[in-house]
């Protein structure tokens, strides 16, 4: 799966095993009890389908702008067996939020960062409940100071733990 997504350009350079061993690091981070989550930015599925290899009993939502994107989510999860309990929503993170296919807000959204950080909490609150968590990996050595002053009113700034920033809502 990773492999395909790199070579049409849907993943970065990195190796397979830090990509999985980054992904991995949001089993942690997931508060007790998760059952569902949105994987915003799903790209080439991580840490989505990451996260529901790992733990089998969760739900996974991916949201994707890109069609092409979304036509490679669909079929990784399917070569994967894993179509009964990880979804494709394609198309803006806002416009999927607001469509009858979209079943209601989650309880955590994770994704790995992208920029303007903005832009990251605008796409991601459509998407939760209003006691949802927003679960951000972090570059390497990042010690959270590029989120100061950079995040939302209605969101705590962020808990930093084994590179994922966890962001309550208010």
């Amino acid at each position: 799966m990773l492999d395909r997504a790199r070579n049409v350009g849907d993943l970065g350079p990195e190796s397979n095993d830090s990509v999985i061993s980054q992904s991995l690091k949001f089993v942690d981070a997931l508060p007790a009890g998760t059952a569902e989550i949105a994987d915003l930015g799903s790209g080439a599925g991580v840490p989505g389908i990451v996260l529901a290899l790992a733990l089998p009993q969760l739900k996974v939502r991916l949201v994707e702008r890109s069609q092409k994107r979304c036509d490679g989510l669909v079929l990784a999860i399917g070569k994967l067996g894993l179509s009964d309990r990880v979804k494709v929503y394609c198309g803006e993170a806002q416009k999927v939020a607001r469509s009858a296919e979209w079943p209601g807000g989650v309880s955590v959204v994770v994704c790995r960062s992208f920029s303007p950080i903005e832009e990251m909490f605008t796409a991601a609150t459509p998407l939760m409940t209003p006691d949802a968590v927003l679960l951000v990996s972090e570059p390497p050595g990042s010690d959270g100071s590029r989120w100061v002053g950079n995040v939302p009113k209605n969101f705590a700034n962020p808990s930093i733990a084994s590179g994922i920033a966890l962001f309550a809502r208010n």
